[in-house]
């Protein structure tokens, strides 16, 4: 097995982990979760959506959220956005990091942006000109690359179809994202072998759901793989709001007990991942699945030095 001696997590808490959930968090409650992520060390993390607040109510006052929260000039901020007045919205409040999202099954991306996968690229071709203009880096996030609740399997050929289109408009770092948690072992070990040989000068990142039990499991495959870039969300939380029976992001603190124990280097304070998710826990007001609330840290818990509530400053 090839196991990395270092990889990159990024935290998704305060956009995917949130975004499906009853309890509406305000974005200054939001901006403190942004803080308290970055404090223990995350190099990178998603602080919210730029999507409308009708569709989408928990990620209102995404650019509050931005504007207000304490931000290490150490840590990228991404924020996704899945069309042009999303991009718009989120250069005016200062964003310089964007993901780009769309859904590589047709049935899921109609349901959760309303219009074709192709018209969707379409625009994404008009962000990608604007950022090179703008300085704005980007990533494109590619959902439902494993699975479709409503068709099931996703064909590799489907994702191809919009990592193509990434790279032809010149967006070299993409993920993959199970959206649903459908994904196995297998299938992620296909559609990574087959952009790398496609494409090997794409930097590929993974973001995996846990719904079935799978989730670790896959980041094991892409580790594996060479792949050194993975969403978590703190906690635990998330799941897709367009997608039945969407269930939670791969639990960060528990991801990094993992990497940890396996002697890979994150780069993450674990005791303040636990800390703030405990904090999660009670404003969300119900448990969570993460697996070191209830258990704890297994291996030493390993605390570099800039992982310091200090470090979060501005």
């Amino acid at each position: 097995m090839n196991i990395p001696p270092k990889v990159t997590l990024i935290d998704v808490s305060a956009r995917d982990g949130l975004q499906n959930e009853a309890e509406i968090l305000t974005p200054a409650q939001r901006a403190e979760l942004v803080q308290r992520v970055s404090a223990a060390g995350l190099p990178e993390l998603e602080f919210g959506s730029f999507v409308s607040p009708k569709a989408v109510p928990q990620m209102a006052g995404a650019d509050e959220v931005f504007k207000t929260a304490v931000r290490n000039p150490a840590v990228r901020y991404h924020g996704l956005v899945p069309n042009m007045r999303g991009y718009e919205n989120a250069v005016a409040a200062g964003v310089t990091d964007v993901r780009l999202v769309v859904a590589a099954s047709a049935p899921l991306h109609e349901a959760n942006f309303r219009r074709t996968i192709d018209e969707s690229l379409a625009d994404h071709t008009q962000i990608v000109a604007r950022a090179k203009q703008d300085g704005v880096h980007i990533e494109a996030v590619i959902g439902g690359s494993f699975g479709d609740p409503f068709v099931g399997r996703t064909p590799v050929s489907a994702v191809m179809h919009c990592v193509d289109h990434y790279y032809a408009i010149g967006v070299r770092d993409i993920s993959v994202a199970d959206t649903v948690g459908m994904g196995t072992p297998k299938q992620v070990a296909e559609v990574i072998t087959t952009i790398q040989r496609t494409y090997p000068d794409v930097t590929l990142g993974t973001h995996f759901h846990d719904t079935r039990n799978t989730g670790f499991a896959n980041v094991i495959t892409a580790l594996d793989l060479g792949v050194l870039r993975h969403d978590a969300s703190l906690g635990g939380t998330g799941g897709c709001p367009f997608a039945p029976k969407a269930g939670g992001n791969i639990c960060l603190e528990d991801l990094v007990q993992m990497l940890y124990g396996m002697g890979v280097d994150t780069g993450i304070d674990l005791d303040g991942l636990i800390e703030s998710a405990r904090w999660l826990q009670g404003v969300l007001g119900k448990p969570l699945p993460s697996r070191m609330l209830k258990a704890g840290p297994v291996y030493p818990v390993f605390k570099p030095v800039s992982a310091t509530p200090a470090a979060a400053s501005s």
